[in-house]
């Protein structure tokens, strides 16, 4: 099957299960990928109350989801402030420490950071 290829003008994705090539249907495994429009220009967290602003270009509102680490923030609409250059949300979930960068994403994938942004900081914090 290595060997079997057709003339194609999108690429091509290949994928095996368990060890044998997948057939798509209608041998159509391409994809077309999309250029971002969105772009992530800053990042700040509130460690008091784990809430956190993305600010931004073009954002996506609606179908996203937000995590830093492996925590995902829940939207709430009714709370948390959700527009093309700014999106608030609260962590209900404790957050990891370390440096991490945000991950903001819509239906098409990762909303890309623009250039020089740095890792948002979660401290380590011992109560006892």
């Amino acid at each position: 099957m290595e060997f079997l290829y057709t003339d194609e003008q999108k690429p091509q994705v290949l994928v095996t299960v368990k060890d044998l090539p997948a057939i798509c249907a209608g041998i159509n495994c391409d994809y077309a990928y999309t250029e971002p429009t969105s772009e992530i220009t800053a990042v700040t967290l509130n460690t008091g109350t784990s809430e956190i602003t993305i600010e931004g270009t073009g954002l996506p509102t609606t179908d996203i989801t937000i995590h830093l680490s492996t925590v995902e923030c829940p939207l709430n609409v009714d709370t948390d402030t959700i527009t093309d250059v700014l999106i608030t949300c609260t962590f209900t979930d404790p957050l990891v420490a370390g440096s991490w960068f945000v991950e903001l994403r819509d239906l098409n994938g990762l909303i890309p950071l623009a250039d020089g942004q740095v890792e948002t900081v979660v401290p380590l914090t011992i109560s006892s």
